[in-house]
């Protein structure tokens, strides 16, 4: 084995790691200082509430806009440093806010160049694999970004609010993204991806019509979906069974909520690292059921102790799957040249389903019609029933190039 290969592969992972954690240490950072910013910026809680819609919306365009770029440019190095030194510019210009407008304006940008991230960043590590482990490297990745979120996010970001004003923080955020993507502009090797041939008329469209054509592509897209409806909206109204179900003081509450992120690190990495070497379909299948558990025993056994603790420790493992319905699977089943594009709309049209327009539905549904709490967290359970079969059903099978139809 080729050492500089091998610590060449660990250095970008170790980066890219660097890179996502902080990504989504800013894109997290307002759930930290809720309080603090309502309190100095003067605004209500709807308009705050808000601000996660916003978020997810451009972040989803984006995510999408990312695929079809990638279908166009071969680069991918070029494409995560400028978008990892843009965060970091909005970044700082969140720290100098003064009114809700930038601040909306700043959540927009943001998630306009968040998008795709981890498509390109897979990308090259999949040129630079010294072994088949690429779900292990996706799923380290994950639980470093995951750490790095979870653990110092909301130290950090209390710790600044309640010395500064709430958005101070922001400053060395976004000046150590800033620099990371510099970093990442110098010491990365720029890779080049197979592309649809330039010139060709239609070629957008028949990228299109090439995914569409494959039955992968088609099962990923909507597995993607209902999973994003199930583990965000899970992740919205767990706070409020807890509160209003389950009657915790927020201590309680916040300590149910930390075991359910400490609970999903393990899982994001051993479900990518298990797919490396099971069919990647089953251990998509087993993992979309042990996220069903937790909104059955909610629907089920609703107000009990059994319920609270296993929504706190399976509440979040549909979550594990992302890496292998967004980029797993479709790196095995379709050509190189739909990967960047299938990546970017399975993810995008996701979280736009799944992150802005279901848990607003939801919302809904207990404001206008009476639902309860876990009758909502309940339809999750249908949504994941639904998972688990398309994956029953899943065939995913290597790509040939000289077969022409995936």
């Amino acid at each position: 084995m080729d050492k500089r290969k091998l610590w060449y592969a660990n250095y970008i992972t170790a980066l890219f790691l660097l890179i996502l954690g902080m990504k989504t240490l800013d894109g997290a950072g307002l759930t930290y200082m809720s309080e603090k910013l309502i309190a100095q910026l003067g605004i209500t809680n709807g308009q705050y509430s808000k601000l996660s819609s916003y978020y997810y919306l451009s972040y989803s365009l984006s995510c999408i806009a990312a695929g079809v770029i990638s279908s166009r440019v071969s680069q991918r190095k070029i494409l995560i440093a400028v978008m990892t030194v843009m965060v970091g510019v909005v970044s700082v210009c969140t720290s100098l806010v003064t009114s809700y407008a930038q601040l909306v304006a700043c959540r927009l940008a943001t998630g306009m160049f968040q998008g795709g991230s981890m498509s390109f960043m897979l990308a090259i590590i999949e040129r630079n694999l010294v072994r088949d482990e690429y779900g292990t490297r996706s799923g380290i990745i994950s639980l470093g970004s995951s750490l790095i979120s979870l653990f110092i996010g909301p130290i950090y970001y209390f710790y600044m609010s309640e010395r500064f004003r709430w958005n101070t923080a922001f400053r060395f955020t976004g000046i150590a993204i800033l620099l990371l993507g510099v970093l990442c502009l110098f010491t990365v090797k720029e890779v080049k991806i197979e592309t649809a041939p330039r010139g060709e008329k239609g070629s957008f469209l028949k990228t299109v019509r090439e995914c569409a054509g494959s039955k992968v592509f088609v099962m990923c897209f909507f597995i993607g979906i209902l999973e994003t409806i199930s583990n965000l909206s899970i992740s919205v109204f767990r706070p409020l069974y807890y509160t209003d179900v389950m009657g915790f003081d927020s201590a309680t509450k916040s300590f149910f909520i930390s075991v359910g992120g400490i609970a999903y690190l393990p899982i994001s990495l051993i479900v990518p690292v298990l797919a490396d070497r099971f069919p990647v379909q089953k251990v998509m299948a087993v993992t979309f059921i042990l996220a069903w558990i937790a909104p059955a025993v909610v629907l089920l056994m609703s107000g009990t102790m059994f319920s609270a603790v296993v929504l706190a420790l399976l509440g979040g493992a549909g979550g594990a799957t992302v890496t292998l319905f967004t980029y797993m699977i479709p790196r095995y089943a379709l050509p190189e040249r739909l990967h960047g594009f299938s990546n970017g709309v399975i993810l995008g049209v996701a979280c736009l389903i799944g992150g802005t327009a279901a848990p607003a539905i939801l919302g809904d549904l207990v404001d206008l019609y009476g639902w309860t709490i876990h009758q909502v967290i309940g339809v999750t359970a249908a949504t994941y029933l639904l998972c688990i079969i398309l994956s029953v059903f899943l065939r995913v099978k290597r790509y040939d190039p000289r077969v022409q139809n995936t």
